[in-house]
């Protein structure tokens, strides 16, 4: 079984390239589990005050948790942390 820490941490994502690349996550790895993702239930594009760019989406796992999903454009990296 899987832990659930409650803070953000940096993951491994493997997405769908259409459109562009990352276009949408499709599974994740966190706390040393793979986590597969069957509905993004929000999806948003953010412009910090200092310019950086990231894509931040709220998905339903198939094991039935949220989880909030950020890919920062600039470093090419994800976190994720669980949604409360």
């Amino acid at each position: 079984m899987c832990k659930r820490s409650p803070e953000k941490q940096i993951v491994e994502v493997h997405t769908h390239s259409g459109y562009r690349a990352d276009d949408r996550p499709l599974e994740f790895v966190r706390d040393g589990c793979r986590h597969h993702v069957s509905r993004i239930l929000e999806q948003r594009r953010v412009q910090s005050v200092s310019g950086t760019v990231s894509e931040e989406f709220r998905v339903l796992t198939t094991e039935g948790n949220e989880f909030r999903l950020v890919h920062h454009l600039d470093s090419d990296t994800w976190r994720a942390g669980p949604v409360k």
